[in-house]
Formats: structure tokens, C-alpha cells, sequence
């Protein structure tokens, strides 16, 4: 009999490892682990990549990207689609504090760069096997260059590399 492991451990596990690598614009990460019907889709996007900005100066135009990101963020198809079977049952996201920071905070981050990324979780259950995932934000955020994959479900774990050209995946 195989030992089963639960969601949230797994994904700790491929948490600790997507840690490791750095920020960089252009380039989101998104962790995809089933466990029985349960399918979670965790991404971390550039701030930069899908507001525009990484620091807010509360302009109006930015307010509206902000809104605009949240209003698609609660609704799942508008980054990531899966099978006709698939529902989603939990979502859940993270926006950092993009307020313009003060002089102080501005002299320390001189020292070291500061880059703020975008958290979305979603927690889908499918009725049948699902086979394959579709990632939909490269149509409305053109500056995300690639997604890197990270995956582990009942065909094994591995990695892969997504992009506009090439958006989906099939296990």
C-alpha cells in the first residue's frame, strides 16, 4: 500500500525549494500538487510583471491595477485552467504592502534590492483524472516571459518550463 502524504506537506516541501531560487522579473513560479481529487495550484508572480509596478505611489492608475488584479485573482480561469471535471472549491491570494516607502526604508533597500511578489492559491476538486493544466495570465500579463512548473501528483513530480508560446501541460 502507498503512503499518501497531505497537500500541505507537500507542498512545504516544494515550497522550501522554489524559496531557493531567486526573484526574477519576467519569471513566475507555480507549484501543482494532487493528492486523490484534490488539486492545488499555488503561483508566485512579480509584483512588476503583474501590476506594472512594485512600489506604489497611490496614483488613481495604480488603485485601478490593483483592483483590476484582484478582481482576476477571484477568478480562477483567469490565471490557470483545468479540466471540465475540475471545480474550484477554496481560492485564496497575497498582495504585498506596495506602499511608497520612506526615506529611511529607501536608504536601506539602496543596499539590497527589494522585490515584491504576488501569492495566489487555488484548491480545485476533479472528478475525473485530470490530465493537463492550461495557464491563461500569460494573455493578459505580456511582460511574464515564463512560469516555472514545479509538479508532484499520482504520475510522480517533476519540473517544466511554461510560456506564452507554450502554455500548457499535459501529464
Amino acid at each position: 500500500m502507498q503512503k499518501q502524504l497531505p497537500i500541505s506537506t507537500l507542498l512545504c516541501g516544494l515550497s522550501l525549494f522554489s524559496q531557493a531560487q531567486a526573484h526574477v522579473h519576467g519569471v513566475g513560479k507555480m507549484l501543482v500538487v494532487q493528492q486523490q481529487h484534490q488539486w492545488q495550484i499555488q503561483f508566485e508572480l512579480p509584483a512588476s510583471d503583474a501590476l506594472g509596478f512594485e512600489r506604489a505611489d497611490n496614483s488613481p492608475e495604480q488603485a485601478q491595477a490593483i483592483a483590476k488584479l484582484i478582481e482576476r485573482m477571484q477568478h480562477s480561469e483567469q490565471l490557470v485552467t483545468l479540466g471540465p471535471e475540475c471545480g474550484l472549491i477554496q481560492s485564496d491570494y497575497h498582495l504585498p504592502a506596495l506602499n511608497e516607502a520612506s526615506e529611511e526604508e529607501e536608504e536601506e533597500e539602496s543596499s539590497h534590492e527589494d522585490h515584491e511578489d504576488i501569492d495566489v492559491q487555488y484548491l480545485f476538486s476533479c472528478e475525473q483524472p485530470n490530465i493537463q493544466l492550461h495557464v491563461t495570465l500569460f494573455d493578459w500579463m505580456p511582460s511574464l516571459q515564463r512560469i516555472d512548473l514545479q509538479w508532484a501528483n499520482t504520475q510522480g513530480q517533476g519540473q517544466a518550463n511554461l510560456t506564452p508560446a507554450n502554455p500548457a501541460f499535459i501529464w
